[in-house]
Parts: C-alpha cells; structure tokens; sequence
C-alpha cells in the first residue's frame, strides 16, 4: 500500500507477500526470493490440469481471496473518507487506509467462509466452492451494494472456474413436492432428518442402494460487526461410500481392490422452510475417474505406502479385498 498515494493495494505489498519470511527461513533463502507462494498470483485451474499438488492448487483460491480484497479496499477507504472532511491531512489517510484494509479484510473472510455451509460435505470442486460462495452471499445479502458477487463472479471466471447457476425450476419442483411438510420438525435431530431423506431420495439424488448417514444437522446463527443479522438457515448434511475396483497395474499392491469413493451433500433451508440450496457430491463418472486417477498418482509417486515405517503422507491398508487409507499428518515444505 503507498503511503499516501493510490487508495488500492500494490500487488507486492506485505499484505500479499504472505509466506516470505516462513519461505527464507525454511529454504535458506534471501526473503526477496523466498516465497512458497503469494497472496498476489494469476494462477488457473487450467494450467494446473493433471497436478496433484495441493499447494498449487490452493494459490487459485488465495487470488481470489486477494483480488476481491483490492476490489473492496478502496471502495471502502472512499466511504470512510466521505464521512469526514478531515480525510485529506496525511495522519486521517493512514488511519482511513488501516480502517478499511482491515474491514475489507473482514468483508473478504467473510464471503470466502460464508459459503462452507453451502458445501457438501465430502471432497469439493473448485466450481461447486464457487457456485456456495455466490449463493451464500446472495441469501446473506441480496442486495449486491458493493458489487461482491458481481466481482466474484467474473474472479472465478477468470480463474477458470465455471459455477453452476442456480436453478429455479428445481427450486419450484422442491418446494411443491415439500409442500405441506415443517422442515424444523423434520430434520430437528439426524434421526428425523435420516427418515425425511429417505423418503426424498429421488429427489435429492440418493441412490436407492445407497447406505447413507446425516452427518450433521445445525441451524446457522450469524451476524455482521454491523449488527445485520443475515437469516438463519437449516442445513443437513448427509453422506455414503460407493465401491470402486482398482484394476490394472497403475495400482500397484492396491491392484485388484475395492476403494470408497465419498459421496454425500448438502441441503440449506431457511427458517420458514423454504428451500435455498442443495450441493450434491454423487458417484458421477468425472468424479470416479478423477478418484481412480488420485488413487494411481499416489502409487506412483510413492504418496500411498503400505509400510507402517515408510514415510508417506498416506498410509494404505488392505482388509478382506478393501482399502483403507489413512492420511498421515505431517509438515512436509522442507
């Protein structure tokens, strides 16, 4: 940020450059050089096609993160400064530049975590994050003041991410077939929410088969540093595993197994009932292809071992004909 300069955020502030320190420590490097990563990046989903690495992937979601926050900073700052005439001596520009870096800051964090609600709750696309996020500010916030979603939007658009919209024809169709029922006595305690669901599989896309368990049942309570209190939502949480064979040598010793592919989702209610949301993670071919691909890649790369004193970030073991895998936690940047 310059000082007394521009009401934006230079790219290569302190702000941004979050990891130098922790980087020039950890490889021995001179701090200019040493970043792991940076807040500031033009990183895509595309050209990170075929990579398992989860830190480079995590840079798509920190520009994000980053960008609306430039976005937001001097929108802010301006209407920090409209509300006092004394904005123009230089002590009033540090403390209106501080004031609304830190509310944007919070405004930013806010809309990225807003959206986890409205996320299933097994393994996530990068496009379904966004389609959460876009509709857990629009319910938050329906009107667009600062032009966040309008911002977001195009961000993820330019990352490469292609969120769903929204569908109102299903919205409808939901609605009718729920007409009549009271959503709070219904999912009050995952007992009841189990029997509600299993009696709107068809609905919901819950395989008939599918052996599935609610994994959280909660009501949302939030509030702004406002005070505006966004409306409280109903969320249930369901999942189940689906077989996947492991065939052909990529697999290694997994070869000829059978490994749980999660699947599971996500529905948001208001508090009269009426439905806003439903993110579901299903046995898709896109999502056992990209699983098997995981699972082969891990072998591979030694990432999946079998030997409780081999060091791996993920331990397999192998009962009756079916893999367990078990994730080992573990700073690994050095």
């Amino acid at each position: 940020m310059t000082r007394g300069g521009p009401k934006a955020l230079d790219p290569h502030n302190v702000v941004s450059a979050i990891a130098s320190e922790f980087g020039a420590a950890v490889r021995n490097l001179p701090a200019a050089k040493a970043y792991l990563r940076g807040a500031w990046n033009n990183r895509t989903v595309g050209e990170l096609r075929g990579s398992f690495n989860e830190h480079d992937w995590s840079e798509v979601l920190t520009g994000v993160y980053y960008d609306l926050l430039s976005h937001l900073y001097p929108r802010i700052r301006s209407q920090l400064e409209a509300q006092d005439g004394n904005a123009a001596s230089r002590g009033m520009r540090e403390y209106y530049a501080m004031r609304a870096l830190s509310r944007a800051a919070t405004t930013t964090a806010g809309v990225m975590l807003r959206g986890l609600d409205y996320c299933p709750p097994v393994d996530l696309h990068y496009d379904e994050y966004a389609r959460a996020v876009l509709r857990a500010d629009a319910v938050a916030y329906p009107f667009d003041e600062l032009g966040i979603r309008r911002t977001l939007a195009r961000l993820f658009r330019a990352r490469g991410l292609k969120p769903r919209s929204e569908d109102p024809g299903f919205a409808r169709i939901v609605q009718m077939k729920l007409r009549g029922i009271d959503i709070a006595v219904s999912t009050a305690t995952p007992a009841d929410a189990y029997r509600f669901l299993d009696l709107q599989r068809p609905l919901f896309g819950i395989p008939y088969e599918a052996n599935f368990a609610v994994t959280s049942v909660y009501a949302t309570t939030k509030r702004a540093k406002s005070g505006y209190r966004p409306p409280r939502e109903q969320i249930i949480e369901f999942a189940w595993n689906e077989d996947v064979a492991l065939s052909g040598p990529r697999f290694g010793e997994l070869a000829g197994t059978l490994a749980s592919l999660p699947c599971g989702g996500t529905l948001v209610f208001d508090s009269n009932g009426n439905f806003l949301h439903l993110a579901l993670a299903a046995a898709t071919p896109r999502r056992r292809r990209e699983f098997l691909d995981y699972l082969a890649h891990g072998v591979h790369a030694g990432r999946i071992r079998f030997a409780a004193g081999e060091s791996a970030p993920i331990r397999a073991a192998v009962d009756d004909g079916r893999v367990r895998l078990m994730r080992i936690a573990a700073l690994r940047h050095a």
